[in-house]
């Protein structure tokens, strides 16, 4: 903690007090001269009423000359407990002649709302002070602020009323009644969102086609595990109990989330599922949605549908002629239970991502004869201890809360990441990795940096923020691959099918006992083709990816189609997107805002 009399505290104030100041009076160029020339301005529902990227100084004129003087930060007051040096280095120690970081509490107006910012400042040139990136978040509109803290529980702080099991079935019946939101998919992302939603004063059903809470997860292979660790995996308001395992198991997870859907008092319908296709009113700004659940078709009259589905939608199994007459058995990897009994019998794993990579360790550990894994192109891969030492712990260090963490993440967005990847971090990974990267090409298993997708090397999660697949981040595979034990084949393709095994591309054959396909799974806008139709699914638009300006594309905002929203992504993602969210439904209910819709015009040029 730094005082407020320190130097550190001196120089985000001067800066502060004077950016409040020039955009009060709507200099454009004095805002603008506050900015180091390569300047990252993010800006969170609070200056454009959108999720916005602001890259070097060009673009944020053109920001600030659109915005006029429509809304300008008052108040602004340093959260003293924030102040410290940075590194420009992720993962590094700071050292005194590093930059100057802080969050700041502020206030706007039109409507009248708090926000919160966070800037890192960096010495120029010149010797002055100026933004290298700039955060400005929304977070409550006054008069509707998030509830926090403890609460009453009906039937147990008093005598009177309803007991806490009437209660529930009280609060479902309500919210069904007066439906706000109707959240298809009870993973994380759905979960946190109903949560978020409750707390933000507005009623949310959750439906989920599996018969019990977690079963998204429950049912995946048994050795999955979370690949990010559990404080950075943790649930809004509620995290694991601080004996969880560092990486939690998928099963535990999927017990956390049964656990998690009941203390926050989620209404959610399972063994749910959707009866044709959702019809939007434009009279009336509601859904009409069908619904079969326990037997019975329910109509719902939900103001606002979110598709929780996850980021990828039905398994993809390549076409391979001949398979059926395959004397062995076949499936895709995600009806895999297991390699037990697979012990002294010969494996075929076509694809090399994370869930290849796993079942093929798997199948070792189980006593198969022979493991061959199937790789058509390259893969990125990094080992979790070093993703671990240099990512995960410097962004979720011990002492810092969750939400604190969350916060300075979201300062900035995937594309600017990406960017600090490609200038140099990514290179710095791939020397801690370089014994097991080489190893692996000696192997002649392929690895990448992303660099494919024309970003430059932008790493294993520069590549996730993508394109959702093709990333391994290693617990144990890639020694085994290094050492022969899972043999390699690379850069072909399935052919055919023989009755005993496998003929690919190059001409050669395999002959196996078990072929598994760990394929990846449909895109998440194939999948609202298959649960929307062809019409609605033609209103989404690009669903993951980064935009123009860097961000996340599809989640968690707008589109063509009015109140239909998508909510995906891990634990982070569900945490902080679900904030976005129930902002612009809240300010949608209420109108506090105009319609939401991101214009074209919004955009600024490159």
């Amino acid at each position: 903690m730094s005082a407020p009399e320190s130097p550190l505290h001196d120089i985000v104030q001067t800066w502060l007090t004077t950016f409040q100041s020039v955009l009060t009076a709507g200099d454009v160029d004095a805002a603008v001269d506050m900015f180091h020339d390569t300047g990252y301005w993010r800006d969170l529902l609070c200056f454009t009423w959108a999720i916005r990227s602001l890259n070097g100084t060009q673009e944020i004129r053109a920001f600030l000359r659109a915005r006029g003087d429509e809304r300008a930060l008052q108040n602004t007051a340093i959260d003293v407990d924030t102040l410290r040096r940075f590194s420009v280095l992720p993962g590094m120690p700071a050292s005194p002649e590093d930059g100057v970081l802080a969050a700041f509490n502020f206030s706007v107006t039109s409507p009248s709302a708090t926000g919160r910012g966070l800037v890192r400042l960096l010495k120029s040139s010149d010797g002055k002070w100026a933004a290298a990136t700039l955060l400005t978040k929304l977070e409550d509109f006054v008069g509707y602020e998030e509830k926090t803290g403890y609460i009453a529980a009906p039937g147990v702080d008093t005598l009177s009323g309803p007991t806490p099991t009437e209660h529930v079935i009280l609060k479902e019946a309500a919210i069904v009644q007066d439906l706000d939101v109707l959240i298809v998919g009870a993973g994380q992302s759905g979960l946190m969102l109903a949560a978020r939603l409750w707390q933000n004063g507005l009623n949310a059903l959750v439906i989920d086609k599996f018969p019990r809470v977690g079963d998204s997860w429950r049912q995946r292979y048994p050795t999955l595990a979370l690949h990010t660790p559990s404080r950075m995996s943790s649930f809004l308001y509620q995290e694991y109990p601080t004996t969880s395992p560092s990486f939690l198991p998928a099963g535990r997870l999927a017990d956390f989330m049964e656990y998690y859907a009941a203390s926050q008092e989620i209404c959610v319908w399972c063994s749910a599922t959707l009866e044709g296709r959702p019809h939007f009113d434009d009279v009336s700004q509601k859904w009409t949605v069908r619904v079969i659940h326990q037997g019975e078709t329910r109509e719902l009259l939900p103001v606002h549908l979110v598709m929780a589905t996850g980021a990828t939608g039905k398994p993809s199994v390549p076409t391979v002629p001949g398979i059926d007459h395959f004397r062995g058995k076949w499936y895709h990897s995600s009806q895999h239970q297991g390699a037990q009994a697979w012990k002294d019998k010969r494996v075929i794993v076509v694809g090399a991502g994370n869930t290849g990579a796993d079942l093929c360790q798997e199948f070792v550990h189980y006593g198969a004869t022979s493991v061959l894994m199937v790789q058509r192109s390259s893969t990125a891969v990094m080992r979790r201890t070093t993703a671990k030492a240099f990512l995960f712990d410097s962004s979720y260090p011990d002492g810092k809360s969750v939400a604190a963490a969350d916060f300075e993440g979201e300062s900035m967005s995937l594309g600017y990441q990406n960017n600090m990847a490609a200038s140099g971090f990514t290179a710095f990974l791939k020397q801690v990795d370089e014994d097991m990267l080489s190893g692996l090409e000696r192997a002649g298993f392929r690895t990448n940096q992303g660099e494919d997708l024309g970003k430059g090397e932008i790493g294993v999660f520069g590549v996730l923020s993508q394109r959702y697949r093709g990333i391994y981040l290693d617990v144990g595979c890639a020694q085994l691959i290094i050492d022969g034990i899972v043999r390699v084949k690379q850069g072909v393709t399935v052919q055919e099918a023989t009755e005993d095994g496998l003929v690919f591309s190059d001409g050669s054959q395999e002959d196996a006992d078990l072929i598994v396909f760990a394929t990846g799974y449909e895109s998440a806008n194939e999948s609202m083709v298959d649960i929307l139709g062809e019409e609605l699914a033609s209103k989404i638009g690009q669903i993951w990816g980064t935009d123009d300006e860097g961000e996340l594309q599809g989640c968690y905002t707008p589109h063509e189609q009015p109140n239909l929203w998508m909510a995906m992504g891990a634990m982070v993602q569900s945490r902080t997107g679900s904030k976005y969210l129930a902002l612009q439904i809240l300010a949608q209910k209420h109108k506090l805002v105009n319609s939401p819709r991101r214009a074209a015009s919004e955009q600024c040029s490159q």
